[in-house]
């Protein structure tokens, strides 16, 4: 995705191809469509400069909670490039970076507070590594948790191609679709619909059996 970014002779993204983008997706944003694969390299772009960044500090945090704060700011910034106004007069690499730092403050601060991961994070991490962290003590010393999870989560990689998956499914849950779920609202749906199917199928008690079946015939009326 990064070879979508152009670049001036420093390396640093040209400021009036990023307002053109910023832009064009602040349009989009506001008219439900899909946004451009343009802006998805500037969020992956500008929220590395941040995070990689060790004046910051966020370099010490391990992958898995580096991969959290990505997702929730990129769809932070899904959701907020509606609000980009060029009129303004201010650089295009400001108004973005100035987004992505405060997502990321924010974020950082809710990731570690509430240990929890989310369901974009989960479909690119995998239920297998997830499933290492549930022995480690998270009241645990900062210094020992970090590690733990470190080490628990050896295998997981947050390069490139971790960071385009977690946008991606961060654009598409931001994207229209045609009913109006998103992609995370569909996969629970997906999951209840296949648990009903297996509950209509098997051997249970009397109250197990009516509660279930009540689901199935309410997901046959619509509900």
């Amino acid at each position: 995705m990064n070879e979508t970014l152009k670049t001036d002779k420093d390396g640093r993204v040209d400021e009036a191809w990023l307002d053109v983008v910023l832009t064009d997706n602040a349009r989009r944003a506001r008219c439900g469509e899909q946004l451009s694969p343009e802006f998805g390299a500037c969020c992956i772009r500008f929220v590395d400069s941040v995070i990689c960044n060790p004046d910051y500090g966020y370099v010490r945090l391990d992958r898995l909670t580096k991969a959290e704060v990505c997702s929730r700011v990129y769809l932070h910034l899904c959701r907020n490039v509606a609000r980009y106004n060029p009129s303004k007069r201010r650089k295009a690499s400001a108004w973005i970076i100035t987004v992505a730092k405060n997502a990321i403050s924010n974020c950082v601060r809710d990731v570690i507070q509430s240990n929890a991961v989310s369901e974009i994070v989960s479909m690119v991490v995998g239920a297998e590594a997830l499933s290492r962290l549930d022995g480690i003590d998270r009241n645990a010393p900062q210094g020992r948790l970090l590690s733990e999870r470190i080490a628990a989560l050896a295998d997981f990689r947050l390069d490139a191609n971790a960071k385009e998956r977690i946008l991606g499914h961060a654009m598409r849950n931001c994207g229209p679709k045609r009913d109006g779920r998103s992609l995370v609202e569909r996969a629970r749906v997906h999951r209840s619909m296949q648990a009903a199917r297996m509950a209509d199928q098997a051997r249970l008690d009397r109250r197990q059996g009516g509660e279930l079946l009540k689901l199935i015939e309410e997901r046959k009326n619509g509900r």
